[in-house]
């Protein structure tokens, strides 16, 4: 199966409690966190999903460096290539 189309989905999603780790808080619940969705489609229409959670708090990614990193390098490389089943 080869990939038609890749889409780069970010939302900002709440969180229910404050997420906390042993370094301290992750995200504040009423700010909540970004997430990017990704959508890989194949040319007979079948879609798979993947998902990044850029922080601070664990890497140098950010919401705007995943989704310009997949918009702009990766997509474009990866469109037209087939999928090993």
């Amino acid at each position: 199966m080869k990939i038609e189309n890749i889409e780069v989905i970010p939302v900002h999603l709440p969180f229910k409690a404050e997420f906390l780790i042993s370094r301290g808080s992750v995200v504040d619940k009423n700010i909540g966190a970004p997430h990017i969705y990704i959508k890989v489609i194949g040319i007979n229409g079948i879609a798979g999903w993947g998902e990044s959670r850029p922080s601070h708090r664990w890497s140098y990614e950010t919401e705007e460096s995943v989704v310009s990193t997949i918009k702009n390098y990766l997509a474009p490389k990866l469109i037209g290539k087939t999928l090993l089943t």
